[in-house]
């Protein structure tokens, strides 16, 4: 005889059938709620990462690009160097808007037929080849001029007021770093949008001829930042700011330094 259910004792009963429980409306808020105080937590330290990121990308090319240069310098016996800019369409076409440009480029050895040239050392592209840095990072570099500090290349372009608006690091035919000024390039004259020499006017070199020779500078030390976080520190451009920038820009950049004896990079 099969025994009755309520006779069985506790441990020979079948399992009662479980019902699933639904999450409650406020359970499932409860969670969303708990979801997006996480992401908005993480979202800055996304962020930041990402830009760290995007400075030691900067950080890679420009040591290539610099090391390709000395490399260049000292194959060719002549000077050579990195050179960086931010493009307009008045001499490079396309543009790459937000995007800090560079380029190579070599001392020309034809020096006479840039004359007068005041002392000036001219420079042409070693090609027409240039490497771009990630969206949004910016270069600046030291300035020969101590009051001056550091340069974004955005300070002040009046004509008679370097500022530092060339950003340059250059090497003598042994591959060691020069710190110099009364760098100068061909004079392009009015030429077409984009075209040749492409790139030229944003140089910021002095044009073949010019008597100022302080708006060329050679640095040692390339600063990499990123545009934006600089723009809401709200520096002002020229002597102005000069007190602010190169406080800001050391504490929030990547540096790359050059032995100025050997031409080596140091970090």
């Amino acid at each position: 005889m099969t025994p009755r259910r309520e006779n069985l004792t506790p441990a020979l009963r079948p399992p009662a059938a479980r019902v699933p429980r639904a999450f409650t409306l406020i359970e499932l808020l409860t969670v969303m709620l708990i979801l997006a105080i996480l992401s908005a937590l993480s979202l800055p330290a996304a962020r930041a990462l990402a830009k760290s990121n995007n400075r030691a990308q900067a950080a890679n090319l420009v040591r290539a690009y610099l090391a390709q240069a000395r490399a260049i310098a000292i194959a060719q016996h002549r000077q050579a160097g990195v050179v960086f800019f931010e493009e307009t369409p008045a001499y490079s076409l396309p543009v790459n808007p937000d995007r800090t440009a560079m380029q190579l480029f070599v001392e020309d050895y034809d020096q006479a037929r840039h004359s007068p040239n005041y002392g000036n050392t001219v420079y042409i592209a070693y090609s027409y080849t240039r490497e771009y840095l990630p969206p949004g990072i910016k270069v600046a570099a030291l300035n020969d001029d101590v009051s001056r500090g550091v340069m974004t290349g955005d300070d002040d372009k009046s004509a008679n007021n370097s500022r530092g608006v060339t950003r340059a690091v250059l090497f003598d035919a042994s591959g060691a770093m020069i710190t110099r000024n009364a760098m100068a390039r061909p004079d392009i004259g009015t030429r077409p949008p984009g075209t040749y020499p492409r790139a030229y006017g944003q140089w910021n070199f002095n044009t073949a001829g010019s008597d100022k020779v302080h708006l060329g500078v050679s640095s040692p030390g390339i600063f990499l930042f990123d545009n934006a976080e600089y723009a809401a520190a709200a520096i002002p451009d020229g002597p102005d700011g000069d007190a602010r920038r190169g406080p800001w820009i050391k504490q929030h950049a990547d540096v790359v330094v050059i032995n100025a004896n050997t031409g080596g990079i140091l970090q």
